[in-house]
């Protein structure tokens, strides 16, 4: 009698106690390390059950974030479009944003006398990454296009480029659609054409349960006071599912 209620007992605390299952969020660096946690951490909370808890991620550079992806570091990530594609092998698309395109920007602080792409010759220019498409691939091709000579400055994360373009630490600065436009000294040079917004993804060793609670968690970030705050800071409405 008394190993049987030594073994319940033992099974009744294993399973009280037992740890949650942690799912990895991985996070493409738009901002710095700390902002990140800071942006994300309501998701972290909100997300947080009985069952399962959310731990975020994210890298010093965009290169380490895509390292991360293809070496299939993280369960979940929140990814560039580009990313997804470079990252098929490994993650399947659960939530994508309303806003389902987005587009770079090249900015200047108002006073710098820079007015047209013509003006950008010869400047410093400084980017995120060099491996981020929109904000840097696509921006630099339209550039080298139109026969203008640039040296690129990398500074890891779209703040920064906003940061250092707004203390006129730098000529020109390329970024994403929506980090700059609350920025009254800041002003666009010129604009990229549109391209796929952002993904949500999960490792296809998340199982399925996982899967469609993180779907409905992603879907309803934007009705929650504290996620509604993560959405804005990341200039996106909402997420709704991926079209099959």
């Amino acid at each position: 009698m008394k190993l049987l209620i030594t073994v319940l007992c033992f099974l009744f605390f294993n399973i009280a106690f037992a740890d949650k299952t942690s799912i990895v969020l991985g996070i493409v660096p738009l901002y710095s390390a700390s902002e990140t946690l800071e942006i994300w951490g309501p998701v972290a909370v909100y997300a947080e059950n009985e069952d399962l808890k959310i731990i975020i991620r994210t890298e010093r550079s965009t290169q380490d974030f895509e390292s991360g992806l293809m070496s299939g570091k993280y369960d979940a990530a929140f990814m560039t479009g580009e990313q997804y594609q470079k990252a098929l092998l490994r993650y399947r698309a659960i939530a994508v944003p309303s806003d389902r395109t987005m587009r770079g920007t090249v900015i200047t602080h108002k006073n710098s006398g820079i007015n047209s792409i013509k003006d950008l010759n010869n400047k410093y220019i400084a980017f995120a990454s060099p491996d981020e498409y929109v904000s840097s691939s696509m921006t630099q091709e339209i550039l080298k296009n139109n026969d203008i000579i640039f040296k690129p400055v990398y500074l890891n994360s779209v703040s920064s480029v906003v940061i250092g373009i707004k203390k006129q630490l730098y000529p020109a600065g390329s970024v994403l659609e929506g980090f700059y436009e609350s920025e009254e000294d800041l002003k666009a040079v010129f604009t990229t054409e549109e391209s796929a917004s952002y993904v949500v993804g999960v490792s296809k060793r998340v199982n399925n349960e996982t899967e469609e609670y993180l779907k409905k968690i992603l879907t309803n970030l934007h009705k929650n006071k504290k996620t509604a705050e993560t959405m804005k800071k990341l200039h996106l409405s909402s997420f709704i599912l991926p079209e099959k």
